[in-house]
Protein backbone atom coordinates (compact mmCIF):
# COMPACT_ATOMS: atom_id res chain seq x y z
CA UNK A 1 0.00 0.00 0.00
CA UNK A 2 1.31 3.43 -1.30
CA UNK A 3 0.36 6.22 1.35
CA UNK A 4 0.70 9.57 0.02
CA UNK A 5 1.26 12.10 3.01
CA UNK A 6 -0.46 15.77 3.15
CA UNK A 7 1.32 18.09 0.70
CA UNK A 8 1.28 20.95 3.54
CA UNK A 9 5.04 19.41 5.29
CA UNK A 10 6.55 20.89 2.17
CA UNK A 11 5.64 23.71 3.80
CA UNK A 12 7.66 22.90 6.58
CA UNK A 13 11.53 22.76 6.19
CA UNK A 14 13.89 22.21 9.08
CA UNK A 15 17.35 21.09 9.21
CA UNK A 16 18.73 17.85 10.60
CA UNK A 17 21.13 17.81 13.29
CA UNK A 18 24.75 15.96 11.73
CA UNK A 19 25.44 14.13 14.94
CA UNK A 20 22.85 11.10 14.23
CA UNK A 21 24.87 8.92 13.40
CA UNK A 22 26.83 9.17 16.83
CA UNK A 23 23.61 9.67 18.65
CA UNK A 24 23.03 5.65 16.78
CA UNK A 25 26.14 4.14 18.25
CA UNK A 26 25.38 5.53 21.81
CA UNK A 27 21.53 4.22 21.63
CA UNK A 28 22.74 0.62 20.95
CA UNK A 29 25.53 0.45 23.37
CA UNK A 30 23.54 2.17 25.96
CA UNK A 31 20.27 -0.34 25.44
CA UNK A 32 23.30 -3.43 25.66
CA UNK A 33 24.57 -1.72 29.06
CA UNK A 34 21.04 -1.59 30.45
CA UNK A 35 19.86 -5.48 29.06
CA UNK A 36 17.57 -4.13 26.57
CA UNK A 37 18.27 -6.02 23.79
CA UNK A 38 20.59 -9.30 24.88
CA UNK A 39 19.92 -10.87 21.32
CA UNK A 40 21.53 -10.44 18.05
CA UNK A 41 18.46 -10.13 16.72
CA UNK A 42 17.27 -7.59 18.52
CA UNK A 43 20.37 -5.87 18.11
CA UNK A 44 19.83 -5.49 14.37
CA UNK A 45 16.69 -4.64 15.09
CA UNK A 46 17.61 -1.23 16.61
CA UNK A 47 20.29 -0.58 14.64
CA UNK A 48 17.81 -0.81 11.67
CA UNK A 49 15.73 1.23 13.62
CA UNK A 50 18.22 4.22 13.83
CA UNK A 51 16.84 5.93 17.07
CA UNK A 52 19.82 8.03 17.23
CA UNK A 53 18.95 9.60 13.87
CA UNK A 54 14.87 9.73 14.55
CA UNK A 55 16.54 12.52 18.12
CA UNK A 56 18.30 14.45 15.06
CA UNK A 57 15.35 15.14 12.58
CA UNK A 58 13.33 15.99 15.89
CA UNK A 59 16.11 17.98 18.07
CA UNK A 60 18.24 19.64 14.89
CA UNK A 61 19.84 22.09 17.49
CA UNK A 62 21.14 19.31 20.23
CA UNK A 63 24.91 18.91 21.42
CA UNK A 64 26.42 15.55 21.47
CA UNK A 65 25.44 14.73 25.64
CA UNK A 66 21.54 15.79 24.80
CA UNK A 67 20.89 14.42 21.79
CA UNK A 68 22.36 10.75 22.77
CA UNK A 69 20.10 11.31 25.85
CA UNK A 70 17.55 11.89 23.61
CA UNK A 71 18.45 9.07 21.59
CA UNK A 72 18.56 6.66 24.31
CA UNK A 73 14.63 7.92 25.05
CA UNK A 74 13.76 7.22 21.58
CA UNK A 75 15.32 3.41 21.96
CA UNK A 76 13.76 2.93 25.37
CA UNK A 77 9.96 4.12 23.52
CA UNK A 78 10.31 1.78 20.63
CA UNK A 79 11.20 -1.58 22.28
CA UNK A 80 8.47 -0.80 25.41
CA UNK A 81 6.81 0.00 22.15
CA UNK A 82 7.25 -3.43 20.32
CA UNK A 83 6.63 -5.67 23.53
CA UNK A 84 3.22 -4.00 23.43
CA UNK A 85 2.16 -4.06 19.97
CA UNK A 86 3.39 -6.99 18.94
CA UNK A 87 4.20 -9.04 21.85
CA UNK A 88 1.19 -10.18 24.26
CA UNK A 89 0.73 -7.18 26.46
CA UNK A 90 -0.96 -5.35 23.78
CA UNK A 91 -3.88 -8.10 24.11
CA UNK A 92 -3.64 -8.33 27.99
CA UNK A 93 -4.61 -5.15 29.45
CA UNK A 94 -4.34 -6.78 33.12
CA UNK A 95 -0.75 -7.79 32.58
CA UNK A 96 0.13 -4.77 31.09
CA UNK A 97 -0.77 -2.75 34.25
CA UNK A 98 0.87 -5.08 36.56
CA UNK A 99 4.19 -4.75 34.26
CA UNK A 100 4.28 -1.01 34.11
CA UNK A 101 2.91 -0.37 38.04
CA UNK A 102 6.20 -2.87 38.62
CA UNK A 103 8.87 -0.35 35.96
CA UNK A 104 7.51 2.95 37.76
CA UNK A 105 7.32 4.92 40.91
CA UNK A 106 8.24 8.54 41.01
CA UNK A 107 9.78 10.94 43.40
CA UNK A 108 11.42 14.17 43.18
CA UNK A 109 14.39 13.20 41.04
CA UNK A 110 15.03 9.63 39.91
CA UNK A 111 11.76 7.83 38.18
CA UNK A 112 12.07 4.14 37.84
CA UNK A 113 12.26 0.83 39.71
CA UNK A 114 16.49 0.13 39.41
CA UNK A 115 15.52 -3.81 39.91
CA UNK A 116 14.19 -3.56 36.43
CA UNK A 117 15.49 -3.48 33.20
CA UNK A 118 12.97 -0.66 31.73
CA UNK A 119 12.62 1.24 35.19
CA UNK A 120 16.58 0.99 35.45
CA UNK A 121 16.98 2.68 32.04
CA UNK A 122 14.16 5.33 32.76
CA UNK A 123 15.98 6.53 36.24
CA UNK A 124 18.92 6.86 34.26
CA UNK A 125 17.33 9.16 31.53
CA UNK A 126 15.44 10.87 34.20
CA UNK A 127 18.24 11.81 36.31
CA UNK A 128 20.62 12.66 33.16
CA UNK A 129 17.79 15.37 32.09
CA UNK A 130 16.19 16.15 35.65
CA UNK A 131 20.03 17.23 36.76
CA UNK A 132 19.56 20.03 34.30
CA UNK A 133 16.02 20.93 34.61
CA UNK A 134 13.44 22.69 37.20
CA UNK A 135 11.60 20.62 39.48
CA UNK A 136 8.20 22.13 38.14
CA UNK A 137 9.75 20.26 34.85
CA UNK A 138 10.44 16.96 35.74
CA UNK A 139 6.66 16.80 37.64
CA UNK A 140 5.47 17.85 34.14
CA UNK A 141 7.56 14.80 32.64
CA UNK A 142 6.98 12.49 34.89
CA UNK A 143 2.76 13.48 34.78
CA UNK A 144 2.98 12.80 31.05
CA UNK A 145 5.03 8.98 31.37
CA UNK A 146 2.60 8.28 33.64
CA UNK A 147 -0.63 9.54 30.96
CA UNK A 148 1.57 7.70 28.44
CA UNK A 149 1.31 4.30 30.72
CA UNK A 150 -2.40 4.51 31.13
CA UNK A 151 -3.48 5.15 27.64
CA UNK A 152 -1.36 2.41 26.56
CA UNK A 153 -3.52 0.39 29.16
CA UNK A 154 -6.31 1.53 27.62
CA UNK A 155 -5.31 0.64 23.92
CA UNK A 156 -4.76 -2.93 25.16
CA UNK A 157 -8.18 -3.49 26.40
CA UNK A 158 -9.59 -2.21 23.38
CA UNK A 159 -7.31 -4.57 21.74
CA UNK A 160 -8.65 -7.60 23.73
CA UNK A 161 -12.09 -6.62 22.71
CA UNK A 162 -11.57 -6.51 19.38
CA UNK A 163 -12.44 -2.83 19.43
CA UNK A 164 -12.41 0.37 17.22
CA UNK A 165 -11.75 3.10 19.93
CA UNK A 166 -14.39 5.71 19.72
CA UNK A 167 -13.89 8.87 16.87
CA UNK A 168 -14.09 11.12 20.01
CA UNK A 169 -12.31 9.87 22.59
CA UNK A 170 -9.19 8.70 19.85
CA UNK A 171 -7.50 11.73 19.22
CA UNK A 172 -6.41 12.79 22.93
CA UNK A 173 -5.68 8.65 23.59
CA UNK A 174 -3.78 8.58 20.75
CA UNK A 175 -1.18 11.51 21.52
CA UNK A 176 -1.06 10.45 24.86
CA UNK A 177 -0.22 6.31 23.72
CA UNK A 178 1.99 7.80 21.32
CA UNK A 179 4.26 9.23 24.06
CA UNK A 180 4.76 12.32 21.47
CA UNK A 181 3.82 15.20 25.11
CA UNK A 182 7.09 13.90 27.15
CA UNK A 183 9.16 13.43 23.80
CA UNK A 184 7.70 17.32 23.13
CA UNK A 185 8.84 18.26 26.90
CA UNK A 186 12.28 17.29 26.22
CA UNK A 187 12.24 20.07 23.59
CA UNK A 188 12.51 22.87 26.71
CA UNK A 189 15.92 19.98 28.17
CA UNK A 190 17.58 21.08 24.92
CA UNK A 191 17.04 24.44 25.24
CA UNK A 192 17.64 24.24 29.24
CA UNK A 193 15.00 26.28 30.56
CA UNK A 194 11.52 25.59 31.24
CA UNK A 195 8.59 27.72 30.08
CA UNK A 196 6.73 29.79 32.28
CA UNK A 197 3.09 28.06 33.32
CA UNK A 198 1.52 31.73 31.95
CA UNK A 199 3.50 30.78 28.75
CA UNK A 200 3.19 27.04 28.43
CA UNK A 201 -0.44 26.24 29.71
CA UNK A 202 -1.59 28.99 27.72
CA UNK A 203 -4.41 28.59 24.82
CA UNK A 204 -2.06 29.35 21.98
CA UNK A 205 0.85 27.09 22.90
CA UNK A 206 -0.87 24.77 23.87
CA UNK A 207 -2.79 24.40 20.50
CA UNK A 208 0.95 24.36 18.69
CA UNK A 209 1.44 21.71 21.22
CA UNK A 210 -1.61 19.61 20.68
CA UNK A 211 -1.52 20.14 16.37
CA UNK A 212 2.69 19.33 16.57
CA UNK A 213 1.21 16.07 18.48
CA UNK A 214 -1.83 15.45 16.39
CA UNK A 215 -0.01 15.84 12.85
CA UNK A 216 3.32 13.18 14.32
CA UNK A 217 0.64 11.12 15.21
CA UNK A 218 -1.30 11.11 12.43
CA UNK A 219 1.35 10.72 9.90
CA UNK A 220 2.63 8.01 12.14
CA UNK A 221 -1.09 6.50 11.21
CA UNK A 222 -0.49 7.04 8.15
CA UNK A 223 2.73 5.40 7.40
CA UNK A 224 2.45 2.64 9.95
CA UNK A 225 -1.43 1.45 9.04
CA UNK A 226 0.10 -1.27 6.66
CA UNK A 227 1.95 -3.13 9.36
CA UNK A 228 -1.06 -2.74 11.61
CA UNK A 229 -3.44 -4.53 10.13
CA UNK A 230 -1.21 -7.07 9.08
CA UNK A 231 -1.19 -8.08 12.71
CA UNK A 232 -4.81 -7.09 12.90
CA UNK A 233 -4.45 -4.25 15.24
CA UNK A 234 -6.89 -1.45 14.44
CA UNK A 235 -5.55 1.41 17.11
CA UNK A 236 -5.00 3.50 14.33
CA UNK A 237 -6.89 6.76 13.34
CA UNK A 238 -7.69 5.57 9.87
CA UNK A 239 -9.64 2.35 11.14
CA UNK A 240 -11.29 5.17 13.37
CA UNK A 241 -12.42 6.96 10.80
CA UNK A 242 -13.19 4.04 8.43
CA UNK A 243 -15.59 3.09 11.27
CA UNK A 244 -17.29 6.02 12.36
CA UNK A 245 -17.77 7.77 8.97
CA UNK A 246 -18.76 4.25 7.33
CA UNK A 247 -15.87 4.24 4.83
CA UNK A 248 -13.64 2.49 2.43
CA UNK A 249 -10.28 2.16 3.78
CA UNK A 250 -9.04 4.18 0.40
CA UNK A 251 -11.19 6.84 1.78
CA UNK A 252 -10.38 6.85 5.28
CA UNK A 253 -6.80 6.93 4.23
CA UNK A 254 -7.65 10.34 1.91
CA UNK A 255 -9.69 11.83 4.96
CA UNK A 256 -6.80 11.49 7.63
CA UNK A 257 -4.43 12.81 5.15
CA UNK A 258 -6.72 15.79 4.62
CA UNK A 259 -7.05 16.30 8.46
CA UNK A 260 -3.71 16.23 8.84
CA UNK A 261 -3.18 18.71 6.71
CA UNK A 262 -5.85 20.78 7.75
CA UNK A 263 -3.40 20.55 11.57
CA UNK A 264 -0.73 21.86 9.93
CA UNK A 265 -2.58 24.67 8.53
CA UNK A 266 -4.19 25.38 11.75
CA UNK A 267 -0.02 25.14 13.39
CA UNK A 268 0.96 27.63 10.87
CA UNK A 269 -1.74 30.11 11.93
CA UNK A 270 -1.37 29.23 15.83
CA UNK A 271 2.44 30.27 14.99
CA UNK A 272 1.48 33.31 13.19
CA UNK A 273 -0.08 34.96 16.81
CA UNK A 274 3.22 34.44 19.02
CA UNK A 275 3.28 37.98 18.77
CA UNK A 276 -0.07 38.92 20.00
CA UNK A 277 0.71 36.68 23.03
CA UNK A 278 4.26 37.55 23.85
CA UNK A 279 2.84 41.26 23.65
CA UNK A 280 -0.70 40.37 25.95
CA UNK A 281 1.98 38.24 28.64
CA UNK A 282 5.14 40.93 28.64
CA UNK A 283 7.35 38.46 27.54
CA UNK A 284 11.15 39.52 27.61
CA UNK A 285 12.96 39.25 24.03
CA UNK A 286 14.85 36.38 25.61
CA UNK A 287 11.90 34.49 26.44
CA UNK A 288 10.42 35.12 23.09
CA UNK A 289 13.67 34.13 21.50
CA UNK A 290 13.55 30.51 23.44
CA UNK A 291 9.69 30.14 22.96
CA UNK A 292 10.57 30.56 19.07
CA UNK A 293 13.35 28.06 19.13
CA UNK A 294 10.88 25.70 21.03
CA UNK A 295 8.42 26.15 17.96
CA UNK A 296 11.09 25.56 15.91
CA UNK A 297 11.52 22.10 17.52
CA UNK A 298 7.80 21.56 17.02
CA UNK A 299 8.15 21.53 13.69
CA UNK A 300 10.97 19.93 13.39
CA UNK A 301 9.01 17.09 15.21
CA UNK A 302 6.43 17.33 12.35
CA UNK A 303 8.78 16.96 9.21
CA UNK A 304 11.57 14.71 10.94
CA UNK A 305 9.50 12.33 12.01
CA UNK A 306 7.97 11.53 8.37
CA UNK A 307 11.48 11.89 6.97
CA UNK A 308 13.40 9.58 9.23
CA UNK A 309 10.02 7.12 8.67
CA UNK A 310 10.64 7.13 5.15
CA UNK A 311 14.54 5.46 5.83
CA UNK A 312 14.15 3.48 9.08
CA UNK A 313 13.31 -0.46 8.89
CA UNK A 314 10.95 0.30 11.31
CA UNK A 315 8.06 0.99 9.19
CA UNK A 316 9.22 -0.57 6.03
CA UNK A 317 10.36 -4.29 7.40
CA UNK A 318 7.92 -6.23 9.53
CA UNK A 319 6.40 -9.81 9.81
CA UNK A 320 2.89 -11.03 8.93
CA UNK A 321 2.23 -12.79 11.44
CA UNK A 322 0.00 -12.77 15.15
CA UNK A 323 2.90 -14.48 16.76
CA UNK A 324 5.97 -12.08 18.55
CA UNK A 325 8.53 -12.01 16.36
CA UNK A 326 11.85 -13.29 17.37
CA UNK A 327 13.75 -10.08 18.49
CA UNK A 328 11.45 -9.69 21.31
CA UNK A 329 12.53 -10.21 24.81
CA UNK A 330 9.84 -9.97 27.56
CA UNK A 331 12.00 -7.83 29.52
CA UNK A 332 8.73 -6.66 31.72
CA UNK A 333 8.07 -9.87 32.95
CA UNK A 334 11.16 -9.01 35.12
CA UNK A 335 9.59 -5.91 36.82
CA UNK A 336 9.04 -7.33 40.29
CA UNK A 337 6.00 -6.67 42.13
CA UNK A 338 6.45 -3.40 44.22
CA UNK A 339 6.84 -3.95 47.93
CA UNK A 340 5.47 -1.38 51.03
CA UNK A 341 9.21 -0.69 51.21
CA UNK A 342 9.56 0.23 47.35
CA UNK A 343 6.88 2.38 47.66
CA UNK A 344 8.02 4.50 50.77
CA UNK A 345 9.46 7.81 49.24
Amino acid sequence: MSVVLPEQLDQIVVPVNSLGAQADRHAVAWARGHGLIRTEKAHQRLVKTKPGSLAAHCYPSANLPELCLLGNWMTWLFILDDLNDEGTYGWDPEALEQALTSVIFPDSFGFGNTENPFGAALDDMAKRAGAHMSPQWRHRFQHHVLDYFRAYVWQSAHRREGQIPDADTFPQQRREAGAIIPSLDLIEFVESTTLPPGLYYSRTYQRLLTTAANVVCWTNDLMTFEKEIARGDHQNLISVVSQAEDLTLDQAIATVRTRTGHEIERFLATEADLPRLFAALAVSPELQATALRCVDMLKAWMRGHVDWGKETARYLEFERSASPPEYLDDLLAEAPTISRKAETP
